[in-house]
């Protein structure tokens, strides 16, 4: 059966294939892109024409909600939302019925007793405009006391359509008190004109605003730094739920009481359905005062039998019935499902009836409902009567789930109904590469979660599946090993027991392509499986894509640029064809970069990852190895430009965080350099070695095989550099450096260009301590030369750098300082730094010398002045951490929380001087975030400002 051919007697979609599901991630960059007018305009960030007028009810929403009757005190709750006042954001996430309002509404009165002052502000589905939101906030904070320049936000019912997020910022700071800011409901403004605006409030409002936000959804607020610094706690459902003491006492039970026991194991502890309980246990006891409840759960479903299901009109109950396997539904899961049209007025109609039962939210752009397990054990009850519809309904939801390419729910439905055909014809449309190219390798390991072992045994695409979620979580030998074993098992991935042997042919070679590629060195293996994955896939161009992803890959290995670039186009083109290949996508932006940066267009490698970070959807919900990626090649940029200490910390932290998930030899041949040559001029020689030596042990660990290689040539530079002459020749005798450097040994053909240039830098370096200068002299012209023919600038540039360094030894000024010219012209379009200024005070006198020149050109000149200053800065970060005067003033300010506006306000300088300043207090306390400079002045590590 062909994986597209629908089954006879199940649900058929009537269109084509539907676009990518929408993502319940957060894409910063989109949220960034939007808050943009807010942050660098005042007034410009006013509301549209039309906008609504407040109302009473709209003052109402701006007091703390106060419950009365019967509540349970929530001690533990409320203590711990007591710590909120100490950190900057927390979330009370959990579905309608969890009782947060009802917490909120105890913790405002405990924070009134104490005088405490609070802004609360409760959401409404008309606050998603962006001016009425703003007034709302303004006028929350007016009543707490906090001074808004201007009129009213509020003033009989109009509301200011001037408004912005500075003037709200404004206040705030100029207060000078802590402010704690309530935002309950949440959910209703989840939207992404407000979420931008709260991702701005966030990134610029003074330390003294502590927000917590309570919603039925997750906010889409960018909050990964926040965590990261520690200042973001979550109280979720699991915390909001009842426990057996509180239970006790709603019930007026002992603890120990089984009925106690009983009902909290069938509510689960949500709040909403132990008052159902409570309530309906008076009830009874009205009618029958001598009524015991000790364990008898089953009068509770007896209850809701009675009491809401009776009540609802039979189609309602009848759809009820057919979602019971379902613990969430769409209304177009629902038609799909029973074969009609009408679930959607069904499920309104039925969510109204019983809302504290019935949670409604949003699924991208289409409504989700689901109903609390307490109702879906009654309703599954009447569902398992009847095997036939209860199959029917799952092969159904099974066909609507993959026609979506929602992979795991589709396994799960289909395994449930157990429907041979049904399971058979999913597991069949399980592609591993179309998957990755569209989801990531995310995606492929929540699918396997979802499939037997003795599944998965049976079927070679599911293992080959396997193989390629191992290799992406960094997995190498074992994955490697487990291809190897389907190979031999499957006689070259030519025998498929699902019957399609091209399909395996192409995707088990494909696989071996990625992993070969990535783990091993060049080989003329890697073309041939390449032709033998596009022979057995001639109609699929997801295959072909990829492909073309893999010869860019490898053309961009081997130095062959050009090359590489003609495969990114081809690349591109495919996958703009094929509606699914979202991840397939960001691959491409990742290595068209690498091209950029190695052919040393670094300006326009800045240009093109901003671009693309502005674009909505470049990230792949919970992949990270694109967007660090990316982070980590942007901080490697700022290094050769700027060559500071900040830069190399941004790309540490990348690396760190890229390794977790994906990494090759390309992330690791640009970090480790420059860490090392940090480490070296900042720490010395002891440093830099023990950082190599653990680089070294981890590239023996993890089974990239030209690592170990390529670090062994940093311990053969920084040996030289350190003057450890010779344990540098040793270790150079050891790996057979010569004969790399001159492309001499057996795997010559196989390097990378970054493993030959770092071979012969780190020769130059060895022969330069050794005396040998004239063979480091022609090392040094031949890098410089295949820096020119290979198009790579930054060789180019180093390789003239060497060449001026090895005349200084020679005492040939006049030709070092043409060297060094013939370097600062190149470099300076491009604005390479480093190159120069890793050689610190060895070029400062040639520089100052070429300086001393009136008739330099002038561009030549300035280049060269940022050269020296950069290397004066770096001679100076390790003999002190002073601040100067302006500096400290600067951080005195950061410690009040203000952001850069009103520094450049009270300073009377520009936001841009401010920035600037910033920069150099990161660079000199070797920090790189505000808070983190104000708590290292603090702490002593620089004069207190």
């Amino acid at each position: 059966m062909d994986e597209h051919e629908p089954l006879g007697f199940v649900y058929e979609p009537d269109h084509g294939p539907s676009a990518l599901p929408v993502s319940t991630g957060v894409d910063i960059s989109f949220v960034i892109d939007m808050a943009k007018p807010i942050r660098t305009s005042g007034s410009d960030a006013r509301a549209p024409a039309g906008i609504p007028r407040a109302t009473g009810a709209d003052a109402n929403r701006l007091v703390p909600p106060r419950r009365r009757g019967r509540l349970c005190e929530r001690r533990e709750l409320l203590d711990s939302l007591d710590e909120t006042l100490s950190t900057r954001v927390t979330l009370i996430v959990a579905p309608a019925g969890y009782g947060k309002t009802t917490l909120l509404s105890q913790w405002c009165e405990r924070l009134e007793e104490k005088q405490i002052p609070l802004t609360y502000y409760s959401a409404a589905e008309r606050d998603r405009d962006p001016a009425m939101f703003l007034a709302m906030l303004a006028a929350a904070l007016t009543n707490a006391g906090i001074e808004i320049s201007g009129p009213p936000p509020i003033e009989d019912g109009r509301i200011r359509d001037d408004l912005s997020l500075d003037d709200i910022l404004l206040g705030l700071e100029l207060a000078g008190q802590h402010v704690m800011l309530i935002i309950d409901d949440f959910e209703r403004i989840n939207d992404p004109s407000i979420t931008a605006l709260m991702a701005s409030f966030l990134d610029n409002a003074p330390a003294t605003v502590h927000l917590l936000i309570a919603s039925r959804t997750f906010p889409a607020i960018p909050l990964s730094t926040i965590q990261m610094e520690g200042q973001l706690r979550l109280i979720d459902s699991f915390q909001l739920k009842l426990r057996h003491e509180e239970l006790a006492w709603m019930l007026d039970l002992d603890v120990d009481t089984p009925e106690v026991r009983d009902v909290a194991a069938k509510t689960q502890g949500w709040p909403v359905t132990a008052e159902l309980y409570r309530l309906w246990r008076e009830r009874h006891q009205a009618y029958d005062a001598r009524a015991t409840f000790g364990g008898h759960v089953a009068e509770v479903h007896n209850y809701l039998a009675e009491q809401l299901f009776s009540s609802l009109p039979p189609d309602q109950f009848e759809l009820l019935v057919d979602i019971a396997d379902r613990e969430e539904v769409q209304p177009e899961l629902v038609d799909a499902m029973r074969g009609r049209q009408d679930s959607a007025q069904l499920l309104s109609d039925i969510h109204r009836a019983m809302s504290s039962l019935m949670w409604m939210g949003r699924d991208g752009a289409s409504t989700a409902y689901r109903l609390h397990p307490l109702l879906l054990d009654h309703l599954r009850q009447t569902l398992s009567r009847d095997s036939a519809r209860r199959s029917r309904l799952a092969v159904n939801a099974a066909l609507w789930f993959l026609d979506h390419q929602r992979y795991p729910e589709a396994i799960r439905s289909a395994l449930e109904s157990k429907d041979a055909a049904a399971v058979q014809h999913v597991l069949r449309a399980l592609r591993p590469m179309h998957i990755l190219v569209a989801y990531s390798a995310t995606a492929l390991r929540m699918i396997l979660r979802e499939l037997p072992d003795d599944v998965i045994a049976h079927h070679p695409r599911l293992q080959i599946m396997a193989v390629l979620a191992h290799f992406k979580a960094g997995f190498f030998a074992e994955s490697r090993t487990m291809l190897d074993r389907i190979r031999a098992a499957t006689e070259d991935f030519r025998d498929d027991p699902d019957g399609d042997p091209e399909g395996l042919t192409a995707e088990g070679n494909l696989v071996d392509l990625i992993i070969t590629l990535q783990v091993s060195r060049w080989s003329p293996r890697i073309d041939e499986m390449c032709d033998i994955a596009r022979a057995a896939a001639a109609n699929d161009p997801t295959v072909w894509g990829s492909c073309e992803v893999v010869q860019m890959l490898a053309q961009q290995l081997r130095g062959n640029f050009d090359a590489a670039d003609a495969a990114i186009l081809r690349a591109r083109a495919i996958y703009d064809a094929i509606e699914m290949s979202r991840y397939g996508h960001t691959q491409i932006v990742g290595h068209e970069m690498l091209v950029l940066i190695a052919r040393g267009r670094l300006r326009k490698a800045v240009e093109a990852i901003a671009s693309y970070q502005k674009q909505p959807g470049l990230e792949v919900p919970e992949d990270i190895s694109t967007p660090t990626h990316l982070k980590l090649l942007l901080a490697a940029i700022r290094y050769e430009q700027e060559f500071s200490d900040s830069a190399v910390e941004a790309l540490k932290n990348s690396l760190a965080e890229h390794s977790k998930a994906e990494s090759w030899i390309d992330q690791y041949a640009i970090a480790y350099p420059i860490i090392a040559t940090r480490l070296f001029i900042r720490e010395g020689a002891d440093a830099v070695n023990a950082f190599l030596a653990e680089a070294q042990d981890r590239a023996q660990r993890i089974n990239l095989e030209a690592l170990p290689d390529f670090v062994s040539f940093l311990q053969v530079e920084y040996f030289a550099r350190s003057g450890q002459t010779a344990a540098g020749t040793r270790l150079a005798g050891e790996i057979g450096l010569e004969s790399i450097a001159e492309g001499g040994d057996a795997l010559a053909t196989q390097r990378s260009w970054r493993e030959r240039d770092a071979a012969v830098r780190a020769y130059i370096r060895l022969r330069m301590a050794e005396g040998r200068l004239d063979e480091a002299l022609a090392s040094a012209r031949w890098l410089a030369k295949a820096g020119a023919q290979g198009g790579r600038l930054q060789s180019q540039i180093k390789g003239l750098v060497f060449s001026a360094l090895v005349h200084i030894a020679c005492k040939d000024a006049e030709q070092a300082a043409a060297e060094l010219l013939r370097a600062v012209l190149l470099a300076y379009p491009e604005g390479f730094v480093a190159p120069f200024a890793e050689e610190g005070e060895d070029l400062m006198p040639l520089i100052r010398t070429i300086l001393a020149d009136a008739e330099m050109d002038a561009y030549a000149r300035r280049h060269l002045d940022e050269v020296r200053r950069a290397i004066s800065s770096a001679m100076a970060r390790t003999d002190s951490n002073q601040l100067n005067a302006r500096e400290r003033e600067i951080v005195r300010h950061l410690a009040e929380g203000l952001s850069n506006k009103v520094i450049a306000r009270r300073m009377g300088i520009t936001d841009h001087t401010v920035k600037f300043h910033l920069k150099k207090v990161f660079s000199k306390l070797e920090v790189s975030s505000r808070r983190a400079a104000v708590a290292k002045v603090q702490a002593g590590s620089s004069p207190h400002p």
